[in-house]
């Protein structure tokens, strides 16, 4: 499966996250999502998040009840560069140091 996925530059990911105590592996609610805005990951409520399908593309998605459903977001952001800033873009390159 993985070398078909790879066809289309495609990957398998496991919707997790840690613990904050002990760090251990979890499962990921079925409520929850995984959100990646500035260049840092966070776990936020998946209906609140998928509600913004204007600034928020899915990047993962997940089995569940039937259906696929999106298990991860990227924040999409506009370049200051850009005349029109009515237009997103799906990401923005980190500047180089």
């Amino acid at each position: 499966m993985l070398q078909r996925l790879s066809e289309f530059d495609l990957g398998i990911f496991v919707p997790h996250q840690h613990d904050e105590r002990t760090g251990d592996f979890q499962r990921l609610p079925d409520d929850v999502m995984q959100v990646e805005a500035g260049c840092k990951v966070s776990f936020q409520n998946a209906q609140e998040i998928v509600s913004q399908a204007d600034r928020f593309l899915p990047v993962a998605w997940r089995w569940q009840a039937g259906a696929a459903v999106p298990a991860s977001m990227c924040e999409m952001v506009v370049p200051e560069e850009l005349d029109d800033p009515g237009r997103l873009v799906k990401h923005k390159m980190p500047a180089e140091h």
